[in-house]
């Protein structure tokens, strides 16, 4: 065979060899960022309320309409716009997040009287547009609530 020949096979084999390489290389670095999943990041309404939510938080982006109790607890600034309403989310399963959810309190003898707010754990089941967050808070009553993605 023809040295120069040779020597241009050689050059091509390199070539692809180099280029078999950056291929490789390449795949084994790819991050993963490719869709991961369901997200609950973005607009939520419910419970009187509209909630975006980035990342691990919830913020509240304004009132739609207010029971009782929120409507004292919104008079007396215990709940604003812009403040944090769920906190921690953190995705367990690919539907599923545990995460707090900001609750109002109260007295048992005025309930419809708000004294503050404190955090409850809570499950948030994501099913198509509907997200349902399920808590046990202290006192032993249930959350029960359920926000439709906007």
């Amino acid at each position: 065979m023809n040295i120069i020949k040779w020597k241009a096979i050689q050059k091509t084999a390199g070539i692809i060899a180099i280029v078999a390489v950056i291929g490789i290389s390449m795949a084994a670095c790819d991050s993963g960022s490719k869709d991961s999943g369901p997200s609950l990041n973005g607009t939520w309404e419910g419970s009187g309320l509209i909630i975006n939510v980035s990342g691990s938080t919830g913020t509240v982006r304004t009132f739609v309409s207010l029971g009782t109790l929120w409507q004292s607890a919104y008079d007396q600034g215990y709940i604003y716009t812009g403040m944090e309403i769920w906190r921690n989310l953190n995705n367990t399963d690919t539907y599923t997040w545990s995460g707090q959810v900001r609750l109002v309190s109260y007295n048992t003898s005025r309930p419809g009287f708000a004294t503050g707010t404190s955090w409850t754990n809570a499950t948030f089941t994501l099913n198509g547009s509907t997200l349902s967050i399920r808590g046990t808070p202290s006192g032993g009553s249930s959350l029960n609530e359920t926000y439709t993605r906007r």
